[in-house]
């Protein structure tokens, strides 16, 4: 009877080996190169966990406070807010499936910019105008100069990158990581202007506006990693990524303090759109393993840079100068330090 179900299963699926025998016997599978995107692992799964530290600029387009003039006519000074220096970082974990030669990795990114503030007197020969944030303009009549400014902008970032690689190996020093996956985020934007001493006013009525911009989505993510072994335990790598992301939008928009020549604002909106997001890294990696290549560690030095495109999506009142919407921007230094086993 054995015999012939053998046959009968052999017919079927052409295995070599016979399913039921009077005989048990095990089959002799060949051992299948391990590719790992840590280069050194065991066969089976490793598991992977690690972290960056990350310490970014940001800046975001199109949020100009003020411009100065020495007449009728714009020719004088654009002021901006000060980009400051702030830390974050990223933790992950993942999955190495040796035998199959590819890997399951989750990442999560906190990033917090508070720092970023301007504030100024205006200079004696100078006359001061608020930018596209009030119907405020040399042409206008009921155009008033500044005497004192100060803005603050600030940025809340969340991203949760989920993604599937497989390394590609060329030779012993040249490695390839296609990966595609998604990419997750919600993050906050906070504008806060204050004008004060108004040449037609007292100085004690001040000209303020609050702006709250708030995104949350999702997107499908796809990249590539390179990376070339220039000695034994270090190596120049590069990575590029690019998203396309459904997001979001939720903006209010508050001014208050109004006298009676201006006309009180309070505006929201919220809306969906599909934006872009660039990733770069370029870097140096330092790794090793021990104990048969049972474990490895790495370290790793990057700059990294990011672009967003259209985050500024800040509310401007009808008839005041807007440039249309700007783009967020990161950039700076990544270090990171994984371990598998």
């Amino acid at each position: 009877m054995n015999k012939y179900l053998n046959i009968f299963f052999l017919a079927l699926i052409g295995n070599s080996v016979p399913l039921f025998s009077d005989k048990q016997t095990t089959p002799v599978q060949n051992e299948k190169a391990c590719l790992c995107s840590t280069n050194d692992c065991d066969s089976g799964i490793n598991f992977l966990i690690g972290g960056d530290f990350i310490y970014w600029t940001a800046h975001q387009d199109n949020i100009e406070i003020a411009y100065s003039t020495n007449g009728n006519t714009v020719e004088g000074k654009v002021y901006r807010v000060d980009e400051s220096w702030n830390p974050g970082f990223k933790v992950m974990s993942g999955l190495d499936f040796c035998n199959y030669g590819w890997d399951f990795i989750a990442q999560y990114t906190w990033y917090r910019s508070n720092d970023n503030k301007k504030s100024f007197e205006t200079p004696d020969d100078l006359v001061v105008y608020d930018s596209y944030w009030f119907v405020n303009r040399p042409m206008n009549q009921a155009t008033r100069t500044i005497l004192q400014t100060e803005a603050r902008w600030a940025l809340h970032l969340n991203v949760i990158d989920l993604e599937i690689g497989k390394p590609i190996l060329f030779g012993d020093h040249f490695n390839l990581r296609p990966q595609m996956g998604l990419k997750g985020v919600w993050n906050k934007q906070t504008y806060h202007l204050d004008y004060s001493g108004f040449s037609s006013l007292p100085p004690s009525n001040d000209y303020s506006s609050s702006n709250d911009l708030k995104s949350w989505g999702v997107g499908i993510r796809g990249g590539i990693e390179s990376s070339w072994r220039i000695v034994d335990e270090f190596s120049l790598f590069g990575t590029f990524a690019l998203t396309a992301l459904w997001e979001g939008f939720k903006a209010k928009r508050f001014d208050y303090n109004l006298t009676e020549m201006d006309s009180h604002v309070f505006l929201r909106d919220q809306f969906h759109m599909i934006e872009g997001i660039y990733e770069w890294m370029l870097g140096m990696r330092w790794e090793t393993s021990w104990s048969n290549e049972s474990y490895h560690f790495s370290f790793q030095a990057a700059w990294e840079a990011q672009k967003w495109d259209d985050q500024n999506r800040f509310i401007g009142v009808p008839g005041a100068i807007k440039h249309g919407n700007g783009d967020l921007t990161f950039q700076g230094l990544t270090l990171g330090a994984f371990f598998s086993f």
